[in-house]
């Protein structure tokens, strides 16, 4: 036992000395980087204000975001995260090191322009076909070392100062940078062979489509008041690209 603590009291000391030769932070050191990072955010941040007058920062709801999921404290990348509020509230994502800054504000209008590509390559109205867009662009989670953590995924962003009009939206969908799913809603009137048979690559590039179905009863109660899905809300019938050649 005496030899075994020996081992482990030597181990120990070989790792706080190649720590101290290579100059690996310590979780305390980590630590104030990363509220360093969320200060400087918050600053970048007022960026916003220029494109949305009216937006409000919210401070106290940034944090450095992980490389994996231990914490903001460890493992730290050069990205930051937080929201505003601007007539709802909205997400940003902010690089300190490279000042890109990401928002969701702009969104909605690419999600309505792309459900109207949807309804119309397939030929359905809104009360036969609902759903969502979900837009994914890719980025190093660290600019200095690429390959440290792999690459962070964001979701339903674009550039600050973006102005999502139709022009950019039809420009968005065939950037290659992106990936796209639509999740998609209809009634048990659709045919779900459409969705087999329709070539659907102008929707955009690496397109992902979801359908499911459900009956009308369910689309009934949808449109009630203070409505809520349940586990019994199954559809009766899924198509997913994916899984379809």
């Amino acid at each position: 036992m005496r030899n075994f603590k020996k081992s482990i009291s030597y181990l120990t000391l070989i790792c706080l000395l190649s720590c101290f030769l290579t100059g690996c932070p310590s979780p305390g050191d980590e630590s104030k980087q990363a509220e360093q990072h969320v200060r400087q955010a918050i600053s970048m941040a007022e960026e916003v204000k220029k494109y949305y007058p009216d937006a409000l920062i919210k401070a106290d709801t940034f944090y450095g975001i992980s490389g994996v999921n231990t914490g903001p404290d460890h493992l730290m990348t050069d990205w930051v995260e937080g929201t505003y509020l601007n007539g709802g509230t909205e997400n940003i994502l902010i690089n300190v090191i490279t000042s890109d800054i990401y928002v969701t504000s702009e969104w909605s209008e690419v999600n309505s322009y792309g459900m109207k590509y949807v309804r119309a390559l397939y030929n359905l109205d809104s009360t036969n076909l609902n759903g969502t867009v979900y837009g994914y662009i890719e980025k190093p989670y660290c600019i200095d070392d690429p390959d440290k953590y792999g690459n962070l995924k964001i979701c339903n962003m674009l550039a600050l100062g973006t102005m999502a009009n139709e022009d950019f939206a039809r420009d968005l969908f065939k950037n290659e940078d992106y990936s796209f799913l639509y999740e998609l809603v209809v009634n048990e009137d659709v045919d779900m062979n459409i969705f087999e048979e329709t070539d659907y690559s102008s929707l955009g590039s690496n397109v992902h489509i979801q359908v499911k179905q459900y009956d009308n009863e369910y689309f009934r109660h949808m449109d009630t008041p203070y409505y809520t899905d349940s586990q019994d809300d199954k559809p009766i019938a899924v198509f997913d690209s994916q899984t379809h050649s």
